[in-house]
Order: C-alpha cells, then structure tokens, then sequence
C-alpha cells in the first residue's frame, strides 16, 4: 500500500513573513529550491547521504522509536536513510516543492513526517533524541545574527544529552578549490552555473535556458570558519564531541572537503 502524505503547513503568519523578496542576498532559498532546483541536481549523489547517515549511525547509535529531526531535510535522502534503523523521522523545510518530492519518495515507512516550516523559528517544542543539518543547509541568512537564531533554535529542541550534527563546507577547501564557470546540458537544458566569494559569503548565479525561457536562480551562503561555527554551538549548550572532514570519516583539515561537527547537548 503506498505511504500516505505526511505533510504539515507552516503557519500563514510565518510565511507571509518570509514573503518579502529583497533581493537573492537575503531570501535567495524562496525562489531557488523549487522544481527547477530538483531539475538541475536531479543526480546528485544519493550514495553521500548514505554514507553521512552510516557514519552518524556509527557514532550515535539510534535505538528504534528515537525521535530525530532534520532541519533543512529537502527531498528527505537523509531521512529515507535514518528511517532505516528504526527511528521516527521528523523532516522540517521552507520548500512546499522539496517536502512534496519528499512524500513522493516515502512509499514504504510510516515514520517519516515532513513539515513545512522555517528554521529560525522551528514548529516545536523542545523533545529530539537528536537534530541534524546536512548537505550545507545553513548559513543561508545574511545577518549572523539569523544564522546563530539557527543554531539556538535546533539546540532548544534538542533533549538533553541529545545528538547534534552539523554537515557544512570548509571555508578553505572552498576558496582553494572554487570552479568560477561551469556548464552542462541536462534534459533539453543549458545549465550555466557562475561563482565567486564575495567577502565572507561564497555566491552563486544558475542560469537555466529551455531554448525558450531564460531563468536565473541565486544561492548565497555564508563562509564560516571552523571557529566561527564551534563559538556559536557553544553559546547555545552544545559540546562537540568530534570533528570529521569527509562522509567516510576522516580526520578534519583545512585541505578537507566537509566540516561535520558532532556534538551532544550539556
């Protein structure tokens, strides 16, 4: 029998507060994570979000029943993974697109729930076995104010002694390793993806042609150092409990691909 939807509004108030586009700057992720979007990395590597969750599963052992959240869960590869060992995943995201290819993927576990929300100001209450945000799925906003919001808020719905895991880039494999220009075609589509860093943030322009229409897209994310990223989890309670570079679990360096910071809420 195919899975029923499981999927939950965010509140009108809230989304008629995100409604206001100032500029691909701010509120670039409103526009980009649509179809489109699901369109252009319709091939990203599913066997990476296998790995990350094994290498979580191998660190934090997850008993059946434990209640996980993914922030930014997207089109849920991580929580198909999750749910793999028995717990119950809670998926929260801004895009009613993504969460709706989320639910399409779901046909098998009935503990899988998605919820369309904002993650400065997540729909809970406090009462997760463990919080995750992977794949990059931070430092969108433009004040660091908004961004440390983030970690609060994922940190106030964390139990105590519960499991944290951040999967972000490293700032310094990203500015040595940054391709300025890159095109592809893909499905009857020319892709241009043009990138830069700009100051402290690295930025992004998708330029999607259907022969017909020419769309442009925005991402924008903040550059934080190791640093950065380890002062902010510990205004908010989280002691870090170990540091990998990659999804196979090598030790962190400035020449490693991923900064995963794991930690446990004190």
């Amino acid at each position: 029998m195919k899975q029923k939807h499981r999927l939950i509004k965010a509140s009108p108030k809230l989304l008629d507060g995100m409604s206001n586009k100032a500029g691909y700057k701010n509120n670039w992720f409103t526009d980009w994570f649509g179809q489109d979007y699901l369109t252009v990395y319709e091939h990203r590597d599913k066997d990476d979000a296998a790995s990350l969750v094994n290498l979580i599963l191998h660190h934090y052992p997850v008993p059946a029943g434990m209640r996980i959240l993914d922030v930014g869960c997207g089109n849920a590869w991580h929580a198909l993974q999750f749910v793999k060992s028995g717990a119950k995943i809670i998926g929260v995201d801004l895009s009613r697109v993504l969460l709706e290819e989320a639910s399409k993927q779901n046909t098998k576990s009935n503990n899988i729930y998605l919820v369309q929300g904002d993650m400065r100001l997540l729909p809970f209450k406090n009462g997760f076995d463990g919080v995750v945000n992977l794949f990059t799925s931070f430092g969108y906003f433009s004040k660091d104010e908004e961004n440390l919001l983030v970690i609060n808020e994922m940190s106030r719905v964390l139990k105590q002694n519960g499991f944290f895991v951040l999967d972000y880039l490293n700032a310094d494999f990203v500015r040595e390793n940054l391709i300025s220009v890159s095109n592809k075609t893909q499905n009857d589509l020319s892709i241009k993806e043009i990138r830069r860093i700009n100051k402290n943030r690295v930025e992004k322009e998708i330029i999607i042609d259907d022969g017909r229409e020419v769309k442009k897209y925005y991402e924008s994310v903040r550059l934080y150092e190791p640093g950065d990223i380890e002062n902010m989890l510990k205004q908010a309670g989280i002691v870090i409990t170990a540091i990998f570079g990659g999804y196979q679990g090598g030790a962190f360096s400035s020449a490693s691909p991923r900064l995963i910071i794991s930690g446990k809420k004190s």
